[in-house]
């Protein structure tokens, strides 16, 4: 998924040669809330169920730059 490397503080959790990931939750990561939002968007999306991803909780705390990129999944999904 290219658009996780577009936020580098997130992409390090990934290994995207291997296609996976550790990371089960966003709990007890060193990074923002709206940063933690997405990382739970984004391993909701690579698992394909949701991962404490909260729609509610995303609209009224991101910005517009990444409620882009949950839109744009939501009009175009799309699975590692």
């Amino acid at each position: 998924m290219e658009v996780i490397e577009e936020y580098p503080d997130i992409a390090v959790y990934w290994d995207f040669e291997a296609m996976k990931t550790t990371l089960k939750s966003s709990e007890g990561l060193p990074l923002s809330g709206g940063e933690l939002i997405m990382v739970d968007f984004f391993l909701s999306v690579w698992f394909g169920k949701t991962m404490n991803f909260d729609f509610h909780r995303a609209a009224g705390k991101l910005s517009g730059n990444n409620k882009s990129v949950i839109m744009d999944w939501f009009m175009n999904p799309y699975y590692p």
